[in-house]
């Protein structure tokens, strides 16, 4: 591993129609932030980036490290996660943290 990436991910909300935030009513959920963009890229290019963040225990949180989990080819270090822990959350984070890399 040569690089290492730190940065906040975070929850993307795009509409899906056109109109005023005030008026739209669907949305799609996706995954953003400069860095977590980058250690994909990377990792589709056959590098391997360890990526630093911290997670909410929330559906957000929830969200982006099942997005982080379905990347091969990404080493992840975790900083403590931010909020109190949920059970689902903390399994799963404890799994992927277990898995071989």
């Amino acid at each position: 591993m040569k690089i290492i990436l730190m940065g906040e991910p975070m929850g993307l909300f795009m509409a899906n129609e056109t109109g005023s935030l005030s008026e739209v009513n669907t949305f799609t959920a996706s995954i953003a932030g400069a860095e977590y963009n980058v250690a994909v890229g990377l990792a589709r290019l056959g590098h391997t980036p360890a990526y630093c963040t911290r997670l909410g225990f929330d559906p957000l949180g929830e969200r982006i490290l099942n997005g982080i989990c379905t990347h091969s080819g990404f080493a992840y270090l975790f900083w403590s996660p931010t909020g109190l822990p949920c059970p689902r959350h903390t399994n799963k984070l404890q799994s992927f943290q277990q898995a071989p890399r």
